[in-house]
């Protein structure tokens, strides 16, 4: 998984990491986009998606299992401190399991 805050975001890094997939030797169709309102190519085995939909994940394992999931890359992770939306974050990071890596990516930290 590789998360967002934006949807205008997911939609910028679907297709860079559609070009680096490609570059490396996979098939663009390997990266996935799922939002609120968008769904590209939903079963692919790296998901671009915003913050909320992994934690809506996270909040029904009995219908997404993350035993096959092995990291997730929260950018834009500055906005662990919003207000309104922090607690996206707060509770995804204490929800993944065990053998997930994360990397957390902001510019502003």
């Amino acid at each position: 998984y590789y998360t967002t805050p934006l949807i205008a975001l997911t939609d910028q890094k679907l297709l860079e990491l559609q070009m680096s997939a490609v570059r490396w030797g996979f098939s663009e169709k390997d990266v996935g986009l799922v939002t609120g309102n968008r769904r590209v190519n939903g079963d692919a085995p790296v998901l671009v998606v915003v913050a909320e939909i992994l934690l809506n994940r996270l909040l029904n394992p009995e219908a997404f299992d993350f035993t096959d999931v092995s990291s997730v890359v929260m950018d834009e992770f500055h906005s662990f401190n919003d207000a309104e939306r922090g607690i996206v974050w707060e509770l995804s990071l204490g929800l993944l399991p065990a053998h997930v890596r994360t990397l957390l990516l902001s510019s502003t930290v």
